[in-house]
């Protein structure tokens, strides 16, 4: 799918700004690098900050009244703890299926026309499908998605059960895999079963613990002050100065 600049332009201040506030704690972990390199994450009144570095990884950079980490040296876990930028969940949706409708073929957009007209629509409070769920889970170690990997899963052509979506759009990048559904006008019925589409960190063998996060995106209301932890396994640590 094409964009003109007006477009681009659009999609930008009206749904894919929400996407990156929603989505910045997710890419500072990950360490996913964007335009400027990877996103800093600052607290609201800028007194800690977590930042990446090249040579040392993520650095904490923390004040004794503001920590947003959480040390168990017994256990050796460290906890990030992050606070969400102001975001609208619906706009949040609707850049994911704009994304998943950008890698859609030419000739499968007509069964999606009427998520495009809800897409260039400013109201975020009209929905094509409720709820609005996007699953995601968080897969330990370094950069287990070493590269960006997005799919289009479609329901096959001889499916005969009830509430299956006709499709789902799944992306991998750094430490997670989100997964959400792709209204289209294939979808016949007034309710969907969603499964959720297993990946190659939690099968047999390579089961490494994965954790597991559902997101309600359906509300048309800004949310302010929602928080998200994460927490990691370290060997050691190093305390900075500044």
């Amino acid at each position: 799918m094409q964009e003109c600049d007006e477009c681009n332009s659009f999609f930008s201040e009206n749904i894919e700004v929400h996407l990156d506030k929603f989505t910045r704690p997710f890419r500072t972990i990950a360490q996913i690098r964007g335009k400027s390199g990877v996103p800093s994450y600052k607290t609201k009144d800028k007194k800690s900050r977590i930042d990446f570095n090249k040579d040392k990884g993520l650095v904490s950079l923390e004040t004794l009244d503001r920590r947003i980490s959480d040390i168990d040296q017994e256990r050796k876990k460290l906890t990030f703890n992050f606070e969400y930028e102001p975001y609208i969940p619906s706009a949040v949706h609707k850049s994911l299926v704009k994304m998943a409708l950008s890698i859609m073929p030419e000739d499968e957009l007509r069964s999606f026309q009427h998520s495009i007209k809800w897409i260039l629509n400013p109201d975020h409070s009209n929905k094509l499908i409720t709820p609005q769920i996007l699953r995601a889970i968080f897969i330990p170690g370094p950069n287990p998605n070493r590269i960006l990997t997005a799919f289009l899963l479609r329901r096959k052509k001889n499916c005969t059960t009830e509430g299956i979506p006709f499709c789902v759009f799944v992306i991998g990048f750094g430490n997670f895999v989100f997964q959400v559904t792709i209204p289209s006008s294939n979808d016949k019925s007034g309710s969907f079963i969603v499964p959720f589409f297993p990946t190659p960190f939690e099968l047999g063998d390579n089961d490494v613990g994965v954790g597991f996060m559902r997101f309600d995106l359906s509300s048309h209301e800004i949310v302010r002050d929602k928080k998200e932890t994460f927490t990691f396994s370290y060997d050691g640590i190093e305390e900075i100065k500044e």
